[in-house]
């Protein structure tokens, strides 16, 4: 078993760690560590030995037999649970903050994950979970499973990202080239909120974000989007905020509804402090006057000519539900869409006529 931390130079050890729960969790953790993140250790976790074995530069564990937990959430849960002590020494060097991200919908993620957050929350560590949701075409059982998962999650960590797989097509069809290509966008999503966080943490701000102005924020508030957004050139700082607002993982809608909002930019050397006023007052707009509002930046000479932005807000009430729910959304979403002659009926994204009250009846058993 090999063992490999990655700190930086200035830290003396890490505050941060990163811990992957299952297969889709420790390809996360292998593509932060390929593009050479600092100041983070990295660990996978997993119920399968030859999945562990693809997975490279981080402290690899393995629970139960290793014979994986054959796409059962509950079989992974009991492994995890009867594995408590080896769970617990992954904290002997207690970090700060947390970032746990699994896959929803099969075994081990959706299984482990939440006793790998309820240890971490008896020890008192800040937990950000990042977890990725089923496609639709994956089918309403596994998209169930990641919602009871996620149901249970929330309860032990401090905050909750969701990052659907079904987005992924939004954010561009021609990049999608086969399925390798799909997860690695994903999983290049969950990375760079990862990097950026942790970066605002470790490196020196020109008006810091520290590790308590983050657990201000983030600690017990539920459901959290991030936006992240890079530009250059002329109107920079606007485009920037538009790309992280329109970025198909941030529901512009709902940091209205945020009890916490951070705003963070970063530029290099020639960034102004008027460009920082442009963007922090375009984040305090978009949010709810009595949300907590932190704000900062950073200058770094690698970004060159362009500046970044990152939205985090928390506390939100989360709208997507089980694939029922989804379904019930939908019909709702669509009521004031109704002809006046359709009646108690509606056709709801494909599905055929149905009949609403029975629908709703039929949701709540």
């Amino acid at each position: 078993m090999s063992t490999w931390k990655i700190l930086d130079e200035d830290f003396d050890k890490a505050k941060i760690m990163a811990l992957g729960v299952g297969g889709c969790g420790g390809n996360i953790i292998s593509n932060i560590a390929d593009s050479g993140v600092n100041g983070i250790e990295l660990v996978s976790l997993n119920t399968d030995s030859q999945e562990q074995n693809i997975i490279h530069k981080s402290k690899k564990i393995k629970i139960g037999e290793g014979h994986g937990a054959g796409n059962n959430p509950d079989s992974a849960n009991k492994i995890a649970q009867d594995s408590e002590d080896i769970i617990r020494k992954i904290f002997d060097e207690k970090p700060e903050v947390l970032f746990l991200t699994a896959g929803m919908g099969g075994g081990t993620g959706t299984g482990a994950t939440p006793v790998v957050a309820r240890i971490a929350k008896e020890l008192e560590i800040l937990t950000i979970a990042l977890v990725t949701t089923p496609f639709e075409s994956e089918g309403g059982r596994k998209i169930d499973q990641a919602q009871q998962g996620i149901d249970t999650l929330i309860n032990y960590v401090d905050c909750l990202i969701e990052i659907p797989n079904q987005k992924i097509y939004e954010i561009s069809k021609e990049k999608i080239g086969n399925t390798s290509a799909a997860y690695k966008l994903l999983n290049d999503e969950i990375k760079k909120i990862i990097k950026e966080i942790s970066s605002m943490l470790l490196h020196p701000n020109k008006k810091n974000i520290d590790f308590s102005d983050l657990k201000s924020v983030i600690k017990g508030n539920g459901y959290a989007i991030v936006g992240l957004g890079e530009s250059s050139g002329q109107n920079r700082t606007k485009n920037a905020i538009d790309k992280a607002l329109t970025n198909p993982f941030f529901n512009q809608r709902d940091i209205r509804n945020a009890k916490g909002v951070i705003f963070f930019m970063k530029g290099s050397n020639d960034f102004s402090f008027s460009e920082f006023e442009e963007g922090r007052n375009a984040a305090k707009n978009l949010s709810e006057e009595n949300a907590q509002f932190i704000n900062g930046f950073s200058t770094d000479e690698m970004m060159g000519e362009n500046v970044s932005v990152m939205f985090i807000a928390t506390g939100l009430r989360r709208r997507r539900g089980s694939y029922i729910d989804q379904k019930v959304h939908i019909a709702i979403d669509n009521i004031g869409k109704l002809e006046e002659d359709a009646g108690e009926f509606v056709n709801i994204d494909g599905m055929s006529k149905i009949d609403i009250k029975k629908f709703l009846r039929g949701a709540k058993d």
